[in-house]
C-alpha cells in the first residue's frame, strides 16, 4: 500500500480524504490546519507541535518510500521546515503545489463548502484517480470503518436516485454525521451542521423509529424527525434528506442513519443490531 502525508489538510476534511484514499490503497496521514481568530489557516493544535506527528510518521521508514504534500494555505513554522529539508536530503519526496497553479483552489482565505469542494476535487484528480465513490457507497464505506457509524438496512435503497449536483451535498452529510463520532460536539447540532454548510432540521412532515439492539436486548428506541436537508420547493427527487439519530447508548455516541436520498415519501421505522 502506497502512503501519503499531509501538512496543513483543513480540519473537516479527513473523513472524506482517507475515505477515498482507501478505495485508492493509499494508506493516509496528516496534520490538521483550523481558522484561527483572525480567519486565516493555521496548523493544529499549535504551529510548533505539527512537527510531531511527521516525526512518527517518518520514523523506521525509507525516505524514498514515503510521500509528502504540503499544502499551501498555512503557513509551516521553521521547525517543520527544517525537518522536511532534512526529510529531502535523505530522497524523501516532498511535494508544494502552489495556490491557483495545477488545478489547486486559488484561496485558503474563506474556508467554506467550496473551497473544501475544489480542495477535494484536486486530490482526487492527482492522489485518487479511481473512479469516485457513490454517495451509497460513501456511506457504507464509513459504515465498514466505524462500527458506531450505522447504516440501518433500507437507508439506502433510493440514495443514488438524486441529481448530480446534489452528490457532493450527500457526501459532505455523510462525513459530517461521521464527525460527530470524533469526541464532544461542543455545540448545538444546528450549529455543528451549519458550519460545515448543511441545514440542520428538529421537525418535518415525516418521522423516522429507530430501534437498536444488542445480546437479544433493545437497547434504544425513538422515533425523531431530525433530518439534514438540501433543497425546498421542488420536486421529490430534488429534495434531498438524510434522516439521523445521534445517539448515546451507555458512554459510546453513534450516529443511525435511517434514509439517504430523495424526499422520503412517509415515515420510515428501522432496526439495527450491534455485534
Amino acid at each position: 500500500m502506497d502512503s501519503l502525508f499531509v501538512i496543513g489538510l483543513p480540519k473537516g476534511m479527513e473523513t472524506r480524504l482517507v475515505s477515498a484514499a482507501l478505495t485508492n490503497n493509499v494508506a493516509v496521514e496528516y496534520i490538521l490546519s483550523a481558522v484561527n481568530d483572525a480567519g486565516k489557516l493555521r496548523l493544529i493544535p499549535t504551529e510548533h507541535t505539527a512537527i510531531f506527528p511527521f516525526q512518527a510518521y517518518t520514523q523506521g521508514k525509507e525516505p524514498r518510500d514515503l510521500k509528502v504534500l504540503v499544502l499551501p494555505y498555512a503557513p509551516i513554522p521553521q521547525n517543520l521546515e527544517d525537518e522536511l529539508d532534512a526529510f529531502e536530503a535523505v530522497e524523501g519526496l516532498v511535494e508544494r503545489p502552489e495556490r491557483g497553479k495545477e488545478g489547486w483552489p486559488r484561496s485558503g482565505d474563506k474556508v467554506d463548502d467550496g473551497f473544501l469542494n475544489s480542495l477535494f476535487k484536486s486530490f482526487q484528480e492527482k492522489y485518487f484517480p479511481q473512479k469516485p465513490l457513490t454517495p451509497s457507497e460513501h456511506f457504507s464505506a464509513l459504515a465498514a470503518s466505524n462500527n458506531r457509524f450505522l447504516v440501518t438496512d433500507g437507508a439506502l435503497e433510493t440514495c443514488d436516485d438524486i441529481p448530480k449536483h446534489r452528490r457532493v451535498f450527500l457526501i459532505n452529510c455523510a462525513d459530517s454525521c461521521h464527525e460527530l463520532l470524533d469526541g464532544e460536539v461542543g455545540v448545538p447540532l444546528e450549529q455543528f451542521f451549519k458550519g460545515r454548510g448543511i441545514t440542520h432540521a428538529q421537525n418535518g412532515r415525516e418521522k423516522g423509529t429507530l430501534t437498536i439492539w444488542q445480546d437479544g436486548t433493545k437497547v434504544y428506541g425513538e422515533t425523531r424527525e431530525t433530518h439534514l436537508k438540501q433543497g425546498d420547493n421542488t420536486n421529490a427527487r430534488n429534495a434531498t434528506r438524510v434522516y439521523y439519530h445521534y445517539l448515546a447508548i451507555g458512554e459510546e455516541h453513534y450516529v443511525g442513519i435511517l434514509h439517504a436520498g430523495p424526499h422520503p415519501t412517509g415515515d420510515m421505522s428501522r432496526t439495527h443490531v450491534l455485534s
